[in-house]
């Protein structure tokens, strides 16, 4: 069943796959883009197509090999309905904690709950953070989960996104895939293979 509040419906059930990442965010919103713009990347590298392709409606799942790459526009509270169990998980989203535009904070969500200095004010009207405490209540999180967030500093609706995002894009790229390399997915491709670069 398509979780409640999807945007964009997928008939049939979300696929399952070893990885998983999903980009949340609002294309038109500034840095809020990023999410979107990483997995844009991602799909692009690895031959999915864009996420506005006629056969991913939405952002909806691109399969290759078991690794989805996913873009989220509607509300994080149905971030527990994207995964399964046994699914690695790297969720790209903005951050507004007052670091400098493009710094990128990493998270192990699973190791206890996201600080609130870096999410609780998301560009969402319910936040990334709330939505895996969530999961974490209905004992619903995958089997790794790691967050990178990327610090943003424009968010007004239909401005574009800064320059100091759009330079972090590849990076933030190449560091979902390399963490689902490192979680010992077998769905992730190698890093030559993905179009890694080094990440510095």
């Amino acid at each position: 069943m398509t979780p409640p509040g999807a945007h964009g419906a997928h008939a049939g059930p979300v696929p399952r796959a070893r990885g998983l990442v999903l980009g949340v965010g609002n294309r038109l919103g500034g840095d809020d883009a990023v999410g979107p713009l990483v997995c844009d990347r991602l799909r692009a590298r690895l031959g999915l197509g864009p996420t506005d392709a006629p056969d991913a409606p939405d952002g909806g799942p691109g399969d290759r090999r078991g690794l989805r790459v996913e873009a989220l526009a509607g509300a994080p509270i149905e971030l527990s309905a994207r995964w399964g169990p046994d699914d690695a998980v790297v969720l790209v989203d903005a951050a507004r904690s007052g670091a400098a535009p493009g710094h990128v904070h990493r998270f192990d969500a699973l190791a206890g709950p996201l600080p609130a200095d870096v999410l609780a004010v998301s560009t969402h009207a319910l936040g990334v953070a709330a939505g895996i405490e969530l999961g974490r209540a209905l004992d619903r999180l995958p089997r790794r989960l790691v967050v990178l967030a990327v610090e943003g500093a424009r968010f007004e609706p239909g401005a574009a996104p800064t320059p100091a995002v759009l330079a972090v894009v590849d990076r933030v790229a190449d560091l979902a895939l390399r963490e689902l390399l490192d979680a010992g997915d077998a769905g992730a491709p190698d890093a030559q293979e993905a179009g890694c670069t080094s990440t510095g």
